[in-house]
């Protein structure tokens, strides 16, 4: 589907399951979760939009049939946005203690029944804090003020006031309608006229200071002050209820704060002296969009204080028209960012194409042949012939996760790498109004001209795939044994998120074993860790044939840079069949062709060093350069260290 083509309900299921889609809008998650927590974020066509703290929930309104990707794309980061400030500024106690204080002040002074005070009471907070929260997440990404207004737009025109007969209900919702865009719901007035003026001042005056804290506790104060203010009304619109009756009205609101939400505050709660405007409510006052958006938006702030103004100004011919600029708005800067998203999704079926293919094979039969007849060719003198030797061997163990010293190792190198990676980044041109901010054109700004941002894009052609082949021969027990697979792991926890890694340990008993500890395609859980639990070392080895295996798995990959590392402890060998000249001539013919097709190979040889000494010459020999000799304990150092220098080239 083009961009800028209208979607249905089945277009929007589509969008919600887009790999690149959901890869985008988690990026833009990661970005403004100031707690840095990994958290999951879920897609789905309707349903509520909320976070339990852990994770974010997102249901796009039904409404939304009939716009746009661009459109939806954009409502979706808002919602995202919103979500993700209750996780950066909303604190549990201090939110849950508003609702447990309101019910009981309501359920001493008045023997009002608990359930109903404390759906008025999380409805009254949960309604001033969404305003509070999307001012913050303004005024700290500023990018998000267009996708917070379009949002707000849709939602109030989806839910007018339909009658008067839930004055409780209705007056309530004003209290979020003023808190995130300071006016009333679309037909407030309509049905209500000026009932309850008294009281839709007071949510005008409290709902305005409180949503302009930048503290959560002074937040509260005002909370209070508009809860003391209405409380006359409040009691007498729920003395009307039925006992039994649920306020399911409450929830018309998109967004709830689930029952788990936790944190503590961040830099905010430390802030000086509030300097209160009566205007500001959530993203609708924003001086640097002011420009971008159109004059939609100043009108709207100013009916909110205008009482004669906003009897006679049709708001919702202001809200349709700050739709229509949002979406002009919109489509200027957002249309290269779903194009994107569209091509990303076409590569990645390609690549779940491929990924299928290696966990069917690792090498298709002819090739397995081929090598099969080097070897009985190799080995005629000694009468020996292979057929079907070579046993690839394929694990499902219970998943294992890197903990202790292999978690942190991991996580440090894991932000090397990205750093690494943001570093191949190609800066084009500069002076937009969207992208990175350009700190040498932040000057700009006391000019009015805000197109002080750059984009970046990331060098494609910088791909890489690698390829650890790991000696499991008997000379391997023990310390080496885990100290090789310790290394993979934290490379395996660290690279798999960045590029294509496979990891196979190679020995001979009854037969040739290729072990596939991580497939090209495998990332849920710790591979190598599973397998050290599970296995240990034994047998012989013919480095040959396990080099020239991968060596054919490499060619088969599509990246433009490959790179096989071999961990081994010593010469190739086993009994009577496979060792001396024959066996190390095997070998580097092996390297020879494989560097000739172009992949670079690296041996990493390990042990004491009298070991390493005595059988420095004979790897030489074998792999001619790119040999690196170190202690077991240092196996991890040298695997990172050629790791992040390919990276780097």
């Amino acid at each position: 589907m083009n961009s800028l083509e209208v979607m249905g309900r089945k277009d929007i299921i589509k969008f919600c399951d887009s790999y690149s889609i959901n890869k985008k809008l988690k990026f833009f998650a990661n970005l403004i979760d100031e707690k840095m927590q990994q958290f999951s974020l879920f897609l789905k066509v309707g349903g509520s939009t909320y976070t339990d703290f852990k994770d974010v929930f997102i249901g796009i309104p039904e409404y939304m049939e009939g716009e746009t990707k661009e459109v939806l794309f954009s409502i979706c980061k808002a919602l995202i946005g919103h979500e993700v400030s209750h996780k950066n500024y909303t604190p549990k106690e201090k939110y849950g203690g508003f609702i447990e204080e309101f019910s009981l002040h309501f359920k001493d002074k008045y023997k009002l029944g608990k359930n109903k005070t404390k759906e008025v009471g999380a409805f009254i907070i949960n309604s001033i804090e969404d305003g509070r929260i999307e001012r913050l997440l303004s005024l700290n990404y500023p990018g998000i003020i267009s996708d917070l207004i379009l949002m707000r737009g849709f939602w109030w025109r989806e839910q007018p006031i339909k009658d008067n007969n839930n004055e409780l209900f209705d007056t309530l919702f004003c209290i979020t309608t003023i808190a995130t865009m300071g006016i009333l719901p679309e037909d407030y007035i309509k049905h209500y006229n000026y009932t309850n003026e008294n009281v839709i001042n007071n949510i005008k005056l409290y709902c305005s200071k409180a949503v302009n804290c930048n503290s959560f506790s002074d937040c509260l104060k005002y909370a209070w002050e508009l809860v003391y203010s209405i409380e006359d009304w409040l009691v007498a619109e729920l003395l009307k209820l039925p006992e039994q009756e649920d306020l399911i009205d409450l929830n018309k609101g998109f967004s709830k704060i689930g029952e788990n939400i936790d944190g503590s505050m961040n830099k905010y709660e430390e802030c000086e002296e509030e300097n209160i405007e009566n205007n500001i409510h959530g993203a609708f006052k924003s001086d640097d969009k002011k420009q971008e958006l159109g004059e939609s938006t100043d009108k709207l702030e100013s009916s909110t204080n205008d009482e004669n103004r906003a009897n006679n100004f049709d708001l919702k011919e202001l809200v349709d028209k700050i739709i229509d600029e949002s979406k002009d708005f919109l489509y200027k800067e957002s249309n290269s960012a779903i194009i994107q998203a569209e091509k990303e999704d076409i590569l990645k079926k390609e690549k779940d194409k491929k990924d299928e293919l290696d966990a069917k094979d690792s090498l298709s039969q002819e090739k397995m042949k081929d090598i099969e007849n080097y070897y009985n060719e190799l080995f005629k003198d000694k009468h020996f012939r292979f057929k079907d030797n070579l046993n690839v061997i394929n694990y499902n163990y219970e998943k294992v996760s890197a903990t202790g010293d292999i978690l942190i190792e991991s996580k440090k190198l894991k932000k090397e790498l990205s750093k690494i990676i943001i570093d191949q980044v190609k800066i084009n041109p500069k002076n937009k109004k969207r992208g990175l901010l350009d700190t040498n054109a932040i000057w700009k700004i006391q000019n009015k001209q805000y197109d002080i941002f750059k984009k970046r894009y990331y060098d494609n052609k910088k791909n890489h795939v690698f390829y650890v082949l790991v000696d499991g021969s008997g000379s391997m027990t023990g310390e080496k044994f885990k100290e090789a697979y310790k290394a993979t792991a934290i490379l395996e926890e660290a690279l798999s998120e960045f590029v294509a890694l496979k990891i196979a340990q190679f020995n001979v008993t009854d037969n040739i074993n290729h072990h596939i500890i991580k497939n090209f395609n495998e990332k849920k859980s710790n591979k190598s860790l599973a397998f050290l639990k599970n296995n240990k070392a034994e047998g012989c080895n013919m480095d040959g044939y396990s080099i020239r295996v991968a060596l054919e798995e490499l060619k088969e990959r599509n990246e433009d840079k490959k790179i096989l590392i071999i961990l081994s402890d010593g010469l190739p060998y086993v009994n009577g069949l496979y060792g001396d000249k024959l066996a190390l001539d095997d070998v580097k013919c092996a390297i020879r062709d494989g560097r000739r097709d172009g992949i670079l190979i690296f041996n990493i040889m390990f042990g004491s060093k009298k070991e390493r000494e005595s059988l420095a010459n004979k790897f030489l020999y074998m792999y001619e350069k790119s040999i690196v000799s170190c202690e077991p304990y240092k196996i991890l150092t040298e695997l990172l260290r050629i790791a992040k220098r390919e990276l780097l080239k």
